[in-house]
């Protein structure tokens, strides 16, 4: 029996071989399909990793810039204020009874007593509001610029130019506090990817 399947196996040879072959072929084949679904798994992983990392990120630089605009806003309605404290207190002064009747003159060092803060201070915080506030807010620095300047003190212009002056402060304060709602808004209801 065994001289039997001995020329058996050496007549058929290469069918076998080929079988063994075939079987060598299919291990292989499902040891590099193994390997490559391995990577594919770790790849994946990675790029998930970098999403994640990504959205941190993003997330983070979006609670940054929300900081960030809160202070801005805030430090420019408090020099906001402090200019409307300025220019209440100069129009009391100017509303005297002693610079009554015509030709009024007012003392030369009430063209100092408002607040103009240097642009350059505030040009940051000036990014984070709407450009109409920002543009505003240039008229307001240019409009305190041009009264500090003037050699003229006579009280009614110096009146109406304060009342011009305070017209500016009213229009940004309500631009600003428009900023902040809004600014609000966004904060409260983050946008989400």
């Amino acid at each position: 029996m065994f001289g039997a399947l001995y020329d058996f196996c050496r007549d058929q040879g290469s069918i076998i071989g080929g079988l063994l072959a075939l079987a060598a072929g299919y291990l292989v084949f499902s040891s590099v399909r193994r390997s490559a679904d391995q990577q594919v798994a770790a790849v994946n992983a990675q790029a998930e990793a970098v999403r994640q990392q990504n959205r941190d990120l993003r997330d983070d630089a979006r609670h940054r810039q929300m900081r960030d605009a809160t202070v801005a806003l805030k430090l420019l309605g408090g020099v906001l204020a402090l200019i409307r404290d300025d220019v209440d207190r100069l129009k009391q002064l100017l509303e005297q009874p002693r610079y009554g009747g015509a030709n009024r003159l007012a003392p030369t060092n009430y063209r100092q007593l408002l607040y103009r803060p240097p642009i350059s201070i505030l040009w940051d915080d000036l990014g984070m509001c709407s450009p109409q506030t920002i543009s505003n807010y240039l008229r307001l620095d240019a409009r305190l610029a041009e009264f500090v300047r003037s050699q003229v003190f006579a009280v009614d212009l110096m009146q109406n130019e304060v009342r011009e002056i305070s017209d500016i402060l009213a229009l940004l304060e309500q631009e600003l506090a428009s900023d902040t709602a809004q600014h609000n808004t966004l904060a409260e209801n983050p946008q989400q990817d």
